[in-house]
């Protein structure tokens, strides 16, 4: 699915009729020049949302820090490390040699502060590949998209209305699709016991 694909689904969702041929990015339909005004916020509005975690679109990076500051002024948190472009939001930060010592740190606009000189910054990307998007979250972007363009592409208050309440609807549901990512895998006992139709602690016979 391309850009173009997104915008033409959101126009579906609001039962508008034309669609945008070629690039969106470089077509001169209304359509066109009303997408290209809210495409990028929806899309790093989905991907931001509520700081939320989303497995495919984290990134890892190693940065280098920006400059040490003075202990007495912030405390704890002395070191700067200045933020790629492309972050939306920290997930954590962790010692560079110990992936599983976590770090303290706050973030301050384009950069982080944290407590340790030598550190890696696990984060969410402001992923622009929307080739390489799951289905769910790639719905809720074609519905963010759509609720943002419902007041000016129809001019109806219910309609609007209508479209955020199904934005907020595909979201959830990418949310919990992606929830589902984190979870364990079962192990070889708990995959027997299922397959046996027994609930976890049960044994086939019943018995627990």
């Amino acid at each position: 699915m391309t850009e173009t694909d997104v915008c033409n689904m959101a126009l579906g969702m609001l039962g508008h009729d034309r669609v945008i041929s070629g690039d969106f990015r470089t077509a001169t339909s209304t359509e066109a020049l009303r997408c290209r005004l809210f495409f990028d916020a929806s899309r790093r509005a989905v991907l931001s949302s509520d700081g939320h975690h989303w497995r495919f679109a984290e990134d890892t990076i190693k940065l280098d820090l920006e400059a040490p500051q003075n202990p007495d002024e912030y405390g704890d948190l002395p070191y700067l490390y200045q933020l790629p472009e492309d972050c939306l939001n920290i997930i954590r930060v962790h010692r560079r040699e110990d992936d599983k010592w976590p770090v303290d740190f706050v973030p301050s606009g384009r950069y982080v502060r944290c407590s340790e000189e030598r550190a890696t910054v696990i984060y969410v990307r402001d992923m622009k590949e929307i080739a390489d998007w799951p289905q769910l979250p790639l719905d809720a972007l074609c519905a963010e998209l759509a609720a943002r363009l419902a007041g000016p592409m129809t001019g109806n208050v219910d309609k609007a209305k209508a479209a955020k309440q199904d934005a907020k609807n595909a979201l959830r549901a990418a949310q919990l699709w992606n929830a589902k990512q984190f979870e364990n895998p079962p192990s070889r006992d708990d995959r027997y016991v299922i397959s046996r139709g027994c609930h976890r602690g049960e044994r086939p016979n019943g018995r627990r």
